[in-house]
């Protein structure tokens, strides 16, 4: 049977792809774009280290305090503070060096990956960036240092009102018995004394 004139089969299969297309449900694009991996943001000390391995002399203009970095619980960073000590001790260190001293470390993998990328920054803008980067970290460190200090001196204050609260609380628990005893001890004076006998708890003024 001959085509009907004026509707071929390749438009035909044009307008059923095109019917298919209009008539997807638009969830499936949605759920297709929730499904898409996140990216991971790099941290900050990472990406200091990738500047330092690729112009090692970045960190001789780093004149601040090493052992904040080095003592952070933060492996990059600690990695990060040994790495400009290293510089530092020796302005002619190569990288090759620098990164066999992060073999082994639990960002080793993305530390490399990282080295694959192009190159970003111009050499010459890589001091300024990296300090910058570090001046950032050191900010970060003093900052939770601070919120540090701020929870230990209140769970200090805490721990002291509650040993106020406990003293007190002992202290109003013996007022109580006390009390409770000099009630038991008229009670039992009252029941067996004489009428005229005086309770011995008590101190009259005695009459010439």
């Amino acid at each position: 049977q001959p085509p009907v004139e004026g509707y071929a089969p390749a438009q035909r299969a044009n307008r059923q792809e095109q019917n298919r297309s209009f008539g997807s449900d638009p969830r499936q694009s949605r759920q297709s774009r929730a499904a898409a991996p996140a990216m991971r943001r790099t941290p900050s000390s990472l990406n200091a280290i990738k500047l330092l391995l690729e112009s090692p002399e970045a960190a001789l203009d780093f004149k601040g305090n090493i052992d904040v970095l080095k003592s952070s619980r933060d492996v990059t960073t600690s990695v990060l503070g040994r790495l400009i000590t290293m510089v530092h001790d020796d302005p002619h260190i190569d990288t090759y060096t620098l990164l066999g001293y992060c073999a082994g470390t639990d960002f080793y993998a993305e530390l490399a990956q990282l080295l694959r990328q192009e190159r970003i920054t111009p050499v010459e803008g890589t001091a300024s960036e990296f300090l910058q980067i570090i001046d950032n970290i050191l900010s970060k460190l003093e900052q939770d240092q601070k919120i540090a200090k701020l929870r230990a001196d209140l769970e200090a204050k805490n721990s002291e009102l509650q040993r106020n609260s406990n003293t007190l609380q002992t202290a109003v628990d013996t007022e109580s018995d006390s009390e409770a005893a000099t009630e038991a001890d008229m009670r039992a004076w009252a029941q067996s004394a004489p009428p005229q006998e005086p309770p011995p708890f008590m101190e009259f003024d005695g009459e010439d």
